[in-house]
């Protein structure tokens, strides 16, 4: 008797059953938190087990803790990968998503599942609304490498409708300014894709700086660590960019006030503590200073602060 190759039915099962999706993150490098790599794969969430409403408390009602997700073969699925899972209806309607990292998939020749952790529900920004109908939808993958072409942050998948104008803007990588911009492989001054009709890349190639092009202000108060665990203390948010250097002591920002969780808006202002790119610590010596479109402020060094890094809000 011949065997059955089940792999063949990977992706045929997969068009009929995963009606959710989800995001992937994973630890790139020295990254300090898990960077998006995948973004809406289809899969099928499964509710794996729940615990009991709080006893003491009408409010509190049960919280699923574990899910189990299915979906195909060829999905790069790795232990400790960080996910965000959507759960939808089968109008691609989120009815509820969740958060958690997951262990070692279990694969067969057509499938492959994975258990999940769930550590929050709703904990971080709402969820990238998943993709319109596949003909209606192209992808455009945005990479970023350096000077030599060697990848030094995780590549991003973005879902645009078809027919839509789309600008990607790169991000902020420590140490680095944005060299060059390439779309499809010809190179451009900025990342706009118009009348978007079929799937696309954009490359980001970064070239190492040696001068302040960003700066982290020290708060102290109530924070989310990159691991998602509360805690209170001294803390760095996400880089600030500057404008540009004024002079040995003094940079220009182009506000004088950064948005800090769900506290508002923190001043930076006088005796303000910051660590610049370049691992340097300084204090501003006097409130900011207005000047055009920007803050000039002023700042001599000062002794390194232990505090802990906060990428999720900036």
């Amino acid at each position: 008797m011949s065997k059955i190759d089940f792999t063949q039915l990977s992706q045929p099962i997969s068009n009929a059953l995963d009606t959710d999706y989800m995001d992937i993150k994973r630890q790139v490098k020295d990254s300090p938190e898990p960077d998006l790599i995948y973004s809406n794969i289809p899969c099928h969430i499964a509710i794996k087990s729940s615990d009991n409403a709080d006893p003491s408390s009408v409010d509190v009602q049960p919280i699923i803790t574990s899910l189990r997700i299915h979906c195909g073969t060829w999905v790069d699925l790795k232990n400790n990968d960080y996910i965000i899972a959507k759960k939808c209806d089968l109008n691609g309607n989120i009815l509820n998503y969740y958060e958690g990292r997951i262990g070692e998939p279990a694969t067969s020749m057509a499938r492959q599942f994975v258990d999940m952790a769930m550590s929050s529900a709703r904990k971080g920004d709402e969820p990238e609304p998943v993709p319109p109908p596949e003909d209606e939808s192209v992808n455009v993958v945005v990479n970023y490498f350096d000077e030599t072409g060697e990848p030094i942050a995780g590549s991003v998948t973005q879902t645009i409708r078809r027919g839509e104008t789309v600008t990607i803007q790169p991000i902020m990588l420590d140490n680095y300014s944005v060299a060059r911009i390439e779309v499809n492989g010809q190179e451009v001054t900025e990342a706009t894709i118009e009348n978007i009709q079929e799937n696309s890349t954009v490359d980001f190639y970064y070239q190492a700086v040696t001068g302040i092009t960003s700066i982290r202000v020290l708060v102290n108060g109530d924070y989310t660590r990159d691991d998602g665990k509360l805690a209170y203390g001294l803390h760095l948010y996400s880089p600030i960019p500057i404008l540009s250097v004024e002079s040995a002591n003094s940079l220009k920002l182009a506000s004088n006030k950064f948005y800090h969780d769900d506290m508002g808006n923190i001043t930076i202002k006088l005796d303000t503590k910051f660590r610049d790119n370049l691992n340097n610590w300084h204090i501003i010596t006097a409130n900011p200073v207005k000047v055009d479109d920007g803050y000039i402020i002023t700042f001599t060094d000062t002794e390194p602060v232990e505090a802990y890094e906060c990428h999720w809000y900036g």
